[in-house]
């Protein structure tokens, strides 16, 4: 577990290191996340690593394998009857409730 923790703390790409207040991006809603572990963002802090060691015993689970995108559209099996259809996704609706923003977001870039 500790190695996973290591790894995660020196990961910068994910939010971990945000909601730890460890690096800043004004985009990540960090008040809003740490609301849910605690009043104080010390108490949250504490609760949120808690919560992510015991995600980490837990090991990796099936459920939850498998990224937004692929797992929205309901696995493989449903990705390749897409794929036959010449249907194109490019975005999660879980995460990106009009495509637009993402076609959006992906001329700015």
């Amino acid at each position: 577990m500790e190695k996973d923790l290591k790894a995660l703390n020196s990961y910068h790409r994910s939010g971990h290191n945000v909601i730890l207040v460890r690096i800043k991006h004004n985009w990540q809603a960090t008040n809003y996340v740490l609301a849910r572990f605690g009043d104080s963002e010390r108490e949250a802090g504490k609760s949120y690593l808690s919560f992510v060691r015991k995600g980490i015993n837990q090991g990796r689970r099936p459920g939850l394998v498998g990224g937004g995108l692929l797992r929205s559209i309901g696995g493989w099996s449903a990705l390749k009857v897409l794929r036959d259809t010449a249907t194109r996704v490019i975005s999660s609706e879980r995460i990106l409730w009009q495509q637009r923003i993402c076609r959006n977001g992906v001329k700015i870039s």
